[in-house]
């Protein structure tokens, strides 16, 4: 009977030695996300308001969580015998009026529009949010922002250490769609004008050049052939080199309450 009860000791004993293994390899720190996940690693670097970079000790991955993602970071949530210390996204403890620092009210004319953060050492820059919002960013460092989205013409780059408070910034969006279409119909156009001078240099060239032996019918039905292709092509390229001069993503910016 003790020879049973030793036996079903040590497997118990065992047991719990390999759970508690298994469980220290998955790391102490916890970053939970706002969809309602979590990755559990150990942190190697928490940058406010940028990223988030933690080691998945099971397998080593190095993986960056953007900030606008993130609900909670708690080190040490796992550590035997430690209290876990949270540290919670938050709005930054700042002097009231600093510059660089705004509360952003975001709206755009086209579906899934985002500010992004620019990261140059990171692979992908850091999405901060999604029109229509409304929030505190912090550009005090003299980081890059821009727009972008899925089928939207990026904008271009923008600090914000000249602003400070409540702004508003209204965007038009630019359409990929119709820069594509932009790109197609100036080389088109830069073709067809190019056949259609073809056609009419032809119709103007001197009898007998090049082996040229035409009627006054054949010339003239050349050049009248060869002006509409040079007018259109050179209206088509016009129009679409126009089209893309228009086509950005643009944004007016004003100060709000």
């Amino acid at each position: 009977m003790q020879t049973r009860l030793f036996a079903c000791a040590a497997v118990l004993l065992l047991a719990f030695s390999a759970h508690a293994q298994a469980t220290s390899r998955l790391g102490d720190d916890e970053v939970a996300l706002k969809n309602g996940g979590m990755v559990r690693g150990t942190l190697v670097e928490v940058t406010p308001n940028n990223q988030v970079t933690i080691v998945i000790d099971a397998t080593g991955e190095h993986r960056l969580i953007p900030w606008a993602e993130i609900a909670q970071v708690q080190r040490g949530k796992f550590a035997a015998g430690a209290a876990a210390a949270p540290m919670v996204p938050a709005a930054p403890s700042v002097e009231p009026g600093e510059r660089g620092l705004v509360r952003l009210h975001l709206t755009g004319d086209a579906p899934g529009l985002k500010l992004y953060l620019t990261q140059p050492f990171a692979s992908d820059d850091a999405p901060v949010c999604t029109a229509p919002c409304d929030q505190e960013v912090d550009g005090r460092a003299g980081q890059e922002f821009y727009l972008a989205g899925a089928g939207i013409v990026r904008s271009d780059s923008f600090k914000l250490l000249a602003r400070q408070g409540g702004i508003e910034m209204k965007v038009r969006a630019g359409s990929q769609s119709t820069r594509t279409l932009g790109f197609v119909g100036s080389v088109a156009g830069y073709l067809i004008g190019s056949i259609g001078l073809g056609v009419f240099a032809a119709g103007v060239a001197p009898q007998g050049q090049n082996g040229n032996y035409l009627t006054d019918d054949q010339r003239n039905r050349l050049r009248v052939v060869g002006g509409l292709g040079l007018l259109g092509g050179a209206a088509l390229a016009l129009g679409s080199l126009y089209s893309l001069s228009q086509n950005h993503t643009t944004f007016q910016v004003k100060e709000i309450p």
